[in-house]
C-alpha cells in the first residue's frame, strides 16, 4: 500500500485541515475590525478590495472545511483549500520580500496575534498546501475508510490540531521567536 492509499492517512490529513480551517475562521469572525486592519496591513490588495476580502475570508474556510467533509467534492475541496493556502504564502512572502515582518500574520489570530512574520510563517501555509493537495489526490484516487479508520483518524488530528495550535501559542511567548529565522 503507498502513501496516497493509505485511508488512515487520507483521513488524518482531511480532518487536520478541517480543524486548521475552523480553528483560522472563528477568531476571524470574533473580531472583525480588527482582522481587517491585518488583511489591510499587508498591502496586496486594493484597499477597497481589504474590507470585503476580511469579511468574506472566515466564510469561506468554513466553507471549504465543510466541503472537504462532503465525501462527493473532497478532491475539489483539496484543490481549492490549496490554492487558498497557497494565496496565503505569496502574500506573506510578498511582505518579507519587501522587509514587513512586523505585521501580523493573521493566522490562527489569538496564538500570533502582533508576532510578526517569518519563515515558519511562510513555510506553514505551502506545507497544508501539500496536504491539501494529498487529500485531493487520494480523494481522486478513490480512496475510503472503514469506520474504525475514520475515529481512529478523527481522535489523531484532532490531537495534532491541538498540538499544533498549542506550539503556535507557545512559540508566541518566547522573546526569542522564529519570525527572525
Amino acid at each position: 500500500m503507498n502513501l496516497i492509499s493509505n485511508p488512515l492517512l487520507f483521513m488524518l490529513a482531511k480532518f487536520f485541515l478541517v480543524f486548521v480551517l475552523i480553528a483560522a475562521a472563528l477568531p476571524k469572525l470574533r473580531d472583525r475590525d480588527e482582522f481587517h486592519g491585518v488583511v489591510a496591513n499587508y498591502r496586496v490588495l486594493p484597499d477597497v478590495l481589504a474590507y470585503p476580502f476580511a469579511r468574506m475570508l472566515p466564510y469561506l474556510e468554513l466553507s471549504f472545511a465543510a466541503l472537504l467533509l462532503i465525501n462527493a467534492v473532497t478532491a475539489y475541496a483539496g484543490v481549492l483549500v490549496a490554492l487558498l493556502l497557497l494565496s496565503f504564502a505569496i502574500a506573506i512572502g510578498i511582505n518579507l520580500a519587501r522587509g514587513r515582518t512586523h505585521i501580523d500574520c493573521g493566522c490562527l489570530r489569538g496564538a500570533e496575534r502582533g508576532n510578526g512574520i517569518g519563515l515558519v510563517q511562510f513555510a506553514r501555509p505551502l506545507v497544508l498546501a501539500g496536504f491539501a493537495l494529498y487529500v485531493a489526490q487520494a480523494a481522486n484516487a478513490g480512496v475510503t475508510a472503514t469506520l474504525g479508520e475514520t475515529v481512529l483518524a478523527l481522535a489523531a488530528a484532532a490531537m495534532t490540531a491541538i498540538l499544533y495550535t498549542g506550539a503556535d501559542m507557545l512559540s508566541s511567548l518566547s522573546p526569542a521567536s522564529s519570525n527572525n529565522s
